[in-house]
C-alpha cells in the first residue's frame, strides 16, 4: 500500500497542514500523522473521505494500478446506446491514477478501450 506517501503528497500539494486537513476530515491530527508515517492504516470510511476530498479514487490512495478496460456494465451501456466518443466524453469522468484525464487523453483511452 502506498497510502502513506499518497496522502502526504496530496496534502502538501493542496497546501494544507496536517491540522487543517484533519479538521476538514473530522479526524485527529495524530491519526493523520500516523497514516502519513505508515504507523497506522486508515479505515474504509477515512479512505473514502480522503478520496472524496482530494477527488481521487481509493485505488489511487492505496496504490492499486489503474484499470485499463471499461467495466463490463459501462461497455454494454456504450454499445447498447451506440454512443460516439463525444457522447462518452460528456457522460464519463475518466481518471488515470486518480487524476481526471484531459479531453485528448480521454479520447485516446476511449479509442484504446474500443479496439477489438
Amino acid at each position: 500500500m502506498q497510502y502513506d506517501t499518497r496522502i502526504a503528497a496530496l496534502r502538501d500539494k493542496s497546501g494544507f497542514t496536517q491540522e487543517e486537513l484533519a479538521d476538514l476530515l473530522g479526524i485527529s491530527r495524530a491519526s493523520l500523522s500516523h497514516y502519513e508515517k505508515n504507523r497506522r492504516k486508515p479505515d474504509f470510511q477515512t479512505l473514502t473521505r480522503l478520496a472524496d476530498f482530494f477527488k481521487v479514487t481509493i485505488d489511487y490512495l492505496i496504490g492499486r494500478p489503474p484499470q485499463w478496460f471499461f467495466q463490463t456494465e459501462i461497455r454494454e451501456f456504450v454499445d447498447w446506446n451506440q454512443l460516439d466518443n463525444e457522447e462518452m466524453f460528456r457522460l464519463f469522468d475518466l481518471r488515470w491514477d486518480g487524476h481526471l484525464l484531459t479531453e485528448a487523453e480521454t479520447k485516446r483511452m476511449i479509442d484504446l478501450a474500443l479496439q477489438p
